[in-house]
């Protein structure tokens, strides 16, 4: 796997230089050491992860005055949609949100870049502990955390833009309901479950919930992509 982490590392530090944008951590340096191996400067970025930030907002108006994190993220995903970057594992742990309100998207070791100027070619990589499949490889193997994964990526299936916009989705169902989606499933479950879709019941599960917010869920989290929002942006 040492080469497998180098070229996934060295694919984090191209696509994030890309991308220059308040919620995404600023590269400001790459190279080599003498010994050969790489290392890249990011800007030190202080805050909790969304998942803790989240869990510790038990009731539902405490989780609702965090949507603006929420739209946060969605405006980073529009500006790397623009860019034709997709993120492919967003999820609250992904998310760093800092002592000012600062919402930071972090992780973009599976990013793709639809454009292909940076090559999509990553060998296996070593399964994930359960409850997350952590495989990229060149024939679009499952990839990303399966709670918050579009049906098409869990099926090995190519992914665009749709696909953050189900992860958006789900990452608001978990603001709604309190966890994440399927939560309540074993997670040997779980692979068939999101491979097939459909999404759990947003209005059994978060009955207090404006409606609004469930019906944007909703859409969001289709189970076929040409149902959800074309992108981030919308």
């Amino acid at each position: 796997g040492h080469r497998t982490d180098e070229r996934r590392f060295v694919r984090e530090v191209l696509l994030t230089a890309r991308l220059q944008h308040p919620g995404i951590v600023p590269v400001y340096a790459a190279g080599r050491w003498p010994s050969g191996e790489p290392f890249y400067a990011m800007k030190l970025v202080s805050g909790r992860s969304f998942d803790r930030v989240i869990a510790e907002a038990v009731e539902l108006p405490a989780r609702l005055a965090l949507l603006p994190h929420v739209l946060a993220i969605a405006e980073t995903l529009a500006f790397a949609h623009a860019q034709s970057i997709i993120h492919r594992d967003l999820k609250p742990s992904n998310v760093l949100v800092g002592e000012f309100g600062e919402t930071v998207v972090i992780d973009w070791g599976l990013a793709k870049d639809l454009t292909g100027t940076i090559p999509d070619e990553l060998p296996d990589l070593p399964a994930a502990p359960s409850g997350t499949i952590s495989t990229l490889t060149q024939h679009g193997t499952v990839l990303g955390t399966l709670r918050y994964m579009p049906p098409e990526q869990a099926r090995g299936l190519p992914v665009d833009q749709r696909g953050d916009v189900f992860a958006l989705g789900a990452v608001l169902h978990h603001i709604l309901t309190g966890n994440p989606p399927h939560h309540d499933l074993a997670d040997h479950l779980l692979p068939a479950r999101v491979s097939d879709g459909p999404p759990p019941d947003l209005h059994a599960l978060a009955p207090g919930a404006p409606r609004e917010l469930v019906a944007i869920a909703r859409r969001a989290m289709a189970t076929r992509p040409e149902d959800r929002y074309p992108s981030a942006e919308a």
